[in-house]
């Protein structure tokens, strides 16, 4: 029988400097998940023949902050809660998650998405895609990462196989949304789970930082 999971999104607004809670630390990447060769693994569905001079590069060292994902207990509730902002107006105003000026599109009608199995074969990676969306005023790069409150377990990125660990954003235009005045910059990308459960995404640019706290339930 075929298995699915759906979400619901938080956002947890955490600045910069802000102090690390006790016991929260940087998970160590899992043994599973793919390292991130350079920008050109997130650039476009041809980033193979990515030739732009940013292609091998990373994100700065000052984007990898420490982990402020909260831990909770196995038994604990997920503060879950919906995505209530809307942006972009030339695109029918867009319901984002996040404090900005990046900001994440889990669904444009409702805070539940479904997470699948069904296009990765034998893979233990759910998927699901979001969009993440830039303001015209930050054109900086950008770290996405992801793990379970309760468990510590990774969130994976991308339709490879095993999925990549993290997801870098590279500086510049970007992708873009024509036609749309209050929209700088997009991404589409592949969000991978191996289990429902409460789970965080921390987005660091050069001078913001927040998590999403989301649930995956199985249906």
């Amino acid at each position: 029988m075929r298995r699915a999971c759906a979400v619901v999104a938080l956002v947890c607004g955490v600045g910069p400097g802000a102090a690390v809670a006790a016991g929260v630390a940087s998970a160590s990447p899992a043994p599973a998940l793919r390292v991130v060769a350079g920008y050109w693994n997130f650039a476009s569905s041809t980033r193979q023949a990515c030739s732009a001079a940013w292609c091998g590069h990373h994100v700065p060292l000052a984007l990898r902050r420490p982990l402020r994902i909260p831990r909770l207990s196995p038994s604990a509730s997920c503060p879950v809660s919906t995505q209530t902002q809307k942006i972009g107006g030339a695109v029918g105003g867009t319901l984002v998650a996040g404090k900005g000026p990046v900001y994440v599109a889990m669904t444009a009608k409702s805070s539940h998405v479904v997470y699948t199995q069904n296009r990765y074969g034998q893979s233990p990676w759910y998927g699901v895609k979001f969009l993440w969306i830039g303001a015209q005023s930050y054109n900086g790069p950008v770290l996405i990462r992801g793990r379970s409150l309760t468990s510590g377990g990774p969130v994976g990125f991308g339709q490879v196989n095993p999925p990549f660990a993290e997801m870098q954003i590279a500086p510049g235009p970007g992708w873009g949304v024509v036609g749309n005045n209050n929209l700088g910059r997009s991404w589409p990308s592949m969000e991978r789970l191996r289990k429902p459960g409460c789970y965080g995404l921390q987005v660091d640019g050069t001078n913001f930082s927040y998590v999403i706290v989301f649930r995956a339930v199985r249906r």
